[in-house]
């Protein structure tokens, strides 16, 4: 899992677990590249999706197989940091060959 700032060719995964007494929620959410002047309809993220369980241990799960379903290479088993961003190279989600990439 990697923390640092990611090359501008990597997706970043960002995940916020909450924990209460009776549920633990997860919010997932991709930050959107830099603002374009083109589009007036900017948003901080690309996506953003919240889920709610039972069990830490449940929603980690879920997140763990969330960020290696989508290319994340290192992921811990448990005990995930309650905040964290995760690089996923480009190439690895999307399978494209670096010559289809626009610069």
């Amino acid at each position: 899992m990697s923390l640092s700032s990611s090359p501008k060719d990597d997706h970043v995964v960002c995940y916020r677990l909450s924990l209460s007494p009776d549920r633990v929620k997860l919010r997932l959410w991709e930050p959107a590249p830099l603002p374009n002047p083109q589009y007036s309809d900017n948003h901080p993220y690309l996506y953003a999706a919240n889920w709610q369980f039972q069990h830490l241990s449940e929603a980690e799960a879920f997140l763990r197989n969330h960020l290696r379903a989508n290319g994340a290479a290192e992921v811990p088993e448990s005990e995930f940091p309650t905040e964290g961003k995760v690089t996923i190279p480009l190439l690895i989600t999307w399978g494209l060959d670096k010559s289809l990439r626009h610069g």
